[in-house]
């Protein structure tokens, strides 16, 4: 608890009253308790994860990947019900949300500020306003396409990694995501130094180094160091813009090795409810 308190992103969200890490407890709770054991609130969490705040509704990745169609469909159900509950309470607030501020950004700060570290965020200030939108499109294809691999290839095989490698993928290609947004950093961090998982066994040295790199990024804050604020981003050298960037590097990094592994494990499992046939299952339980 105190390693997870001196942590930036969780820091951060307990400094600014934000709700990230209930969020992301929802998520967990949904996605390797309830879904799982098939239970009939799967899916229920994940939707009021995805009310309250649009982004975790990558994490729909998970359930869509592994055809757990009734999950996919609560969600579906859930979130339309509390979206359009708030457009009886309070319409225009609603309609302006939905048909403006959704669509920009830019309205809660500045893209290229250093507590962005997104891939946008990374583009931008690596080549200046507006970035070059070609180059970010190109990896946020890349990093879609990379997560789709490793959840496709992981099934359930590791439903924590392919958690963890979905919040990765959302937090890198969503225009904005402030350093308190990273709370997954924290069992993303656990994750890596695990022992005993499969696929890891010669990638090991090199999971524990990121595990430790994230460590250092996120208890020293060292990425301050970078210009920061009022367009200073733009100006600053080329060691400077690369500590600057330094989750979004370490993200990509993550993203490659977390896919590696499950990529690289005993292939995707079936789970018994759908080999067994009842008479087998039924055999098999006696």
């Amino acid at each position: 608890m105190l390693l997870a308190a001196l942590t930036e992103p969780v820091a951060e969200t307990v400094r600014f009253g934000q709700v990230n890490l209930i969020l992301a407890g929802l998520v967990l709770v949904d996605l390797l308790v309830l879904m799982p054991r098939r239970s009939r609130a799967a899916g229920l969490l994940l939707a009021v994860a995805i009310c309250v705040k649009l982004t975790p509704a990558i994490f729909l990745l998970v359930p869509l990947v592994s055809r757990e169609w009734r999950t996919l469909a609560r969600t579906a159900v859930a979130s339309a019900v509390l979206t359009v509950v708030p457009a009886l309470v309070m319409p225009a607030s609603w309609l302006d949300f939905w048909t403006r501020a959704v669509w920009s950004p830019e309205r809660v700060g500045g893209v290229e500020f250093l507590s962005n570290q997104s891939v946008k965020g990374a583009v931008w200030r690596a080549a200046g306003p507006g970035g070059f939108p070609v180059v970010t499109a190109l990896l946020v294809v890349a990093v879609v396409l990379v997560t789709l691999l490793a959840v496709r290839r992981a099934g359930d095989r590791d439903a924590l990694g392919t958690v963890l490698i979905v919040a990765l993928c959302g937090l890198l290609v969503s225009p904005i995501s402030w350093i308190h947004h990273w709370v997954w950093t924290l069992p993303l961090m656990l994750w890596l130094v695990a022992p005993g998982r499969a696929g890891r066994s010669r990638r090991q040295p090199v999971l524990v180094g990121l595990g430790v790199a994230w460590l250092v990024a996120t208890t020293t804050r060292v990425m301050w160091l970078a210009p920061s604020g009022g367009g200073r981003e733009y100006s600053a050298s080329l060691a400077a813009k690369f500590l600057s960037d330094a989750y979004a590097v370490l993200g990509l990094a993550s993203l490659v090795a977390v896919s590696a592994v499950l990529v690289a494990g005993p292939g995707r499992n079936t789970p018994a409810h759908r080999v067994l046939t009842p008479d087998a299952a039924g055999a098999s339980s006696r």
